[in-house]
């Protein structure tokens, strides 16, 4: 009787390491998913905050360097002027220097080099820092000198390498960020900016 309890019991200890390993293989896609998503969703906020800031810093210090201090009634720097300045210091801070990663990768990791306009914009690289292009927005780009008020606002559509994600067809990640600066004639200065992201 003693044997047949022994046997019963280890009997009914492989049954449940057997579903036990069952079931551990029907959740780790799941598992395997949700620890990718965190990863991708954490690589995503670094990097949309760091075109942020990236572009943020291009409109205050063109906006800076276009605020005439003595005549208030004209802005130090053209419209093409700015375009240039905001444009060149944007391509700076994100990176895009060339050495070895040329044209495909910009300085952010995983914020990749465009070789086609993303759907509303158009393509924009600056040939004096680099060829790591990006799109810019149609309607992206605004020095506004009206109301007493000189406003530079620019705006991009980025891509991103995902990690994880690529295991469920999703590649890539888009980001459209914008960058708005004002000063009014009286000296008062101020920024801000919007961020939106998705697949």
């Amino acid at each position: 009787m003693r044997r047949l309890k022994q046997l019963f019991s280890r009997n009914t200890n492989k049954k449940e390491d057997g579903n036990s390993l069952i079931f551990f293989l029907m959740l780790f896609p799941v598992t395997f998913s949700v620890f990718g998503l965190a990863i991708d969703w954490s690589i995503a906020g670094h990097i949309s905050g760091s075109v942020q800031s990236s572009i943020s810093t291009a409109t205050q210090t063109t906006l800076s360097q276009a605020a005439n201090p003595i005549n208030s009634d004209r802005p130090m720097l053209t419209e093409d002027e700015a375009y240039d300045i905001v444009t060149t210091l944007y391509a700076r801070n994100t990176g895009r220097t060339g050495g070895d990663k040329g044209a495909d990768r910009a300085g952010i990791p995983f914020l990749m080099c465009q070789k086609i306009a993303e759907p509303g914009g158009k393509l924009k690289t600056a040939p004096n820092v680099s060829p790591c292009a990006w799109t810019e927005k149609d309607n992206g780009f605004m020095f506004s000198n009206a109301d007493r008020n000189l406003s530079v606002e620019y705006s991009v559509i980025e891509i991103s390498d995902t990690a994880f994600l690529q295991f469920l067809g999703i590649d890539t990640l888009t980001y459209r960020i914008t960058g708005k600066a004002t000063t009014s004639f009286s000296g008062t200065t101020g920024g801000e900016g919007v961020a939106n992201e998705g697949p």
